[in-house]
């Protein structure tokens, strides 16, 4: 929970971390790491989904981060179909749900 307009920031800056960093090295594979970062629309008062993919990784991973009234919550998913986007978004979801009273 944040006071006033801070979640709004927090979140702005969280969905320009693509922007900032495009890439990353993963020393155990000696490869580059790909980020990227789109909005998400449906979720909350506002969120964005950071994708982490790597040709040498067998999945890639997804941050989902969102934001409803002073609440941020974000969500790290791993693996599985779509690099677990599905995932993160099920469960993000339900986390916003539980905070609004709408679970």
């Amino acid at each position: 929970m944040y006071r006033g307009a801070t979640a709004q920031t927090v979140l702005g800056a969280v969905g320009r971390i693509a922007t900032r960093c495009p890439s990353c090295s993963d020393a155990q594979t000696s490869s580059t790491v790909k980020v990227t970062e789109q909005p998400t629309t449906g979720l909350g008062d506002g969120a964005c989904t950071i994708s982490l993919a790597d040709s040498a990784w067998q999945n890639g991973s997804t941050l989902i981060a969102a934001r409803t009234g002073t609440a941020i919550v974000t969500v790290l998913a791993s693996g599985g179909a779509h690099d677990g986007d599905t995932a993160a978004l099920a469960l993000t979801k339900q986390i916003l749900g539980s905070l609004t009273g709408k679970a």
